[in-house]
């Protein structure tokens, strides 16, 4: 039973935190059902169009629960429209035309600092995985590993979706 006294924090009272952010009870209640629940916002970086379909497949179509809300085949073009796209994710290729996929997540760290970033390289991690991570990123795999990294999204974001949701 909610007892509710005069003068006590209503809209306070009725939040609840839940996967790191705070929720009405009326937007919480709604999570709880499958068919209502949030979805995380991934955005594509990689200057080859075969692979931000494959990644799109792999993240939409394959994986319950997450949505890719941009396309960028450049870190330029990634820089002017990832904050208008609020991404939860940013998933970059390594080897970008122009400025590299390193320089691109030192440059989104610096803007946006909440903002979860993988970066993904048909190169062997061990070949850019040290400098990515120096640079900001938050995870880094190889795209021969395609089929992790819908995990690795749902783990760094740290939110039940789809799913894993009931």
């Amino acid at each position: 039973m909610l007892v509710i006294r005069k003068g006590c924090d209503l809209p306070r009272l009725l939040r609840v935190p839940l996967c790191g952010k705070s929720y009405s009870i009326i937007e919480w209640h709604l999570s709880c059902f499958p068919m209502l629940h949030m979805s995380i916002k991934v955005y594509i970086v990689d200057d080859r169009l075969e692979m931000r379909l494959l990644l799109r497949i792999n993240l939409e179509k394959l994986s319950e629960g997450i949505d890719v809300c941009g396309e960028a085949e450049s870190g330029e073009e990634a820089l002017r429209n990832v904050v208008q796209a609020s991404p939860d994710v940013v998933i970059a290729d390594v080897n970008l035309p122009g400025m590299s996929g390193v320089e691109l997540v030192a440059e989104i760290r610096r803007g946006i600092p909440n903002i979860k970033i993988i970066m993904a390289s048909m190169l062997g991690i061990e070949v850019f995985g040290a400098s990515a991570l120096a640079a900001g990123a938050d995870a880094v795999v190889s795209k021969t590993d395609m089929e992790k990294i819908p995990g690795i999204v749902r783990e760094l974001v740290g939110c039940k979706v789809g799913k894993d949701a009931t």
